[in-house]
């Protein structure tokens, strides 16, 4: 009896699952859904059919707002929902109402044979991506304003989606929120393609520093991709003694904005660990003023933050000057956490004077310098000698731990021995 109503009910089922393609390693944002979507929109469910004792679920559901849809009117879906293990309980219940994308299922399933014989659907990113309540209308929105690029031309196709991702942004919800700062960080055409009046909604939004995490991403994607339109929204936060500020720092310079010497020992003070680690950290890559570049070299082995010290080794390595090896190696010897960035300077200046400190601190360190100039020898590109080096403390060095580690980062680990 089930099956037949299961049947004059649905055309579709689906399967939900709770984990999102995130597990696997790559982070899927909406945006990434929306692409791998045949339907999304609201659906309302009904109670479910139950299949191998209970532990299989199958929510008949309606579609009550289609946001978009590959090439067919959808208007009935199966939602399958798997309760595994001790499980007991499942995340969706009749009754409930949500917004989702889905996508076709390959034909075969180990519980193909206990459902109904209809195409077979999954929900797309697991419950990250399934929005209740309020949030349910603004999803329906933003999506339906993404997938209307589907059919456009380039490069109105790139213009409509990057107003979509921009007003995601500004819309409220936090995971919207998120993926969109993610997408502008990582995705160019997104940028690219922006008419004035979405950049004009991406400066605002930016200028207005609400939401420390999403502006951290778009302020490192002006930076990366030379978003000159969002200078005078970067200067605004620059005057944040925060870590915003610092970010917003960061970001004018690459965009060939930098602070003046004068700004920067001012910015020494600040009472943030953000903005002063910011400001050290760019006086120590000015090589050419030396009376500056000393200064805050010897922060480096000082009694400041690790915060700090660690941001004045990576200026001092990103300076690429000899004069900077001597101040780094003190760093190495005190054996702490900052031991491992002193490392990593000195393997970008990598001259062979550089190299020798880092291969005395594998053979001699303390701490952590052991482990960072590990690393730090293994980064240095097209260095014969710190491949040498490194294949002989494999097999001489008198700790197994640190043996254990040139051969991870060499490729060459040892399978342990039971």
């Amino acid at each position: 009896m089930l099956s037949r109503i299961a049947l004059a009910f649905c055309s579709l089922v689906v399967v939900f699952s709770a984990v999102p393609a995130e597990a696997a390693g790559k982070f899927e944002t909406f945006f990434d859904r929306l692409e791998q979507s045949y339907v999304a929109g609201q659906f309302t469910l009904m109670d479910p059919l139950k299949y191998r004792d209970g532990k299989v679920l199958v929510f008949p559901a309606r579609v009550a707002e289609t946001a978009y849809e590959k090439n067919e009117n959808i208007r009935t879906v199966m939602i399958v929902q798997e309760l595994k293990g001790s499980q007991q309980t499942s995340p969706i219940l009749g009754g409930d109402v949500f917004f989702a994308m889905i996508r076709t299922l390959p034909k075969y399933s180990y519980w193909r044979d206990n459902l109904p014989l209809t195409p077979h659907h999954g929900i797309i990113g697991g419950t990250r991506h399934v929005f209740r309540g309020d949030e349910m209308g603004v999803a329906t929105r933003i999506a339906r304003d993404y997938t209307s690029s589907f059919g456009k031309a380039v490069p109105d196709k790139h213009y409509a989606k990057s107003a979509a991702v921009v007003a995601a942004l500004q819309s409220g919800v936090e995971v919207l929120r998120t993926d969109a700062a993610h997408n502008i960080l990582h995705e160019r055409r997104t940028t690219r393609f922006m008419t004035d009046e979405t950049k004009k909604k991406l400066a605002s939004f930016v200028a207005a520093g609400d939401h420390e995490d999403a502006i951290a991403e778009v302020t490192e994607a002006a930076g990366r991709w030379k978003l000159d339109f969002l200078e005078e929204a970067l200067e605004k936060l620059a005057s944040r003694d925060d870590q915003m500020g610092a970010d917003a720092l960061g970001a004018l310079d690459e965009l060939g904005k930098p602070r003046g010497k004068d700004k920067l020992e001012e910015l020494t003070g600040a009472s943030s660990e953000a903005v002063r680690a910011y400001a050290y950290g760019e006086l120590a890559e000015r090589a050419g003023d030396e009376e500056a570049w000393a200064a805050s070299a010897s922060v480096l082995t000082g009694e400041a933050s690790a915060a700090v010290r660690a941001a004045v080794a990576a200026g001092l390595g990103r300076s690429k000057v000899d004069g900077a090896i001597g101040p780094l190696a003190k760093a190495i010897d005190r054996g702490d956490a900052v031991s491992r960035d002193a490392a990593g300077a000195l393997a970008m200046i990598g001259s062979p004077k550089a190299i020798s400190v880092l291969e005395d601190a594998v053979v001699n360190g303390k701490g952590e310098a052991k482990i960072g100039s590990v690393v730090a020898l293994s980064q240095i590109h097209d260095c014969l000698r710190c491949v040498e080096f490194l294949s002989e403390q494999y097999e001489s060095h008198p700790e197994e731990a640190v043996k254990d580690l040139i051969g991870a980062v060499t490729g060459r680990a040892k399978p342990h021995e039971h």
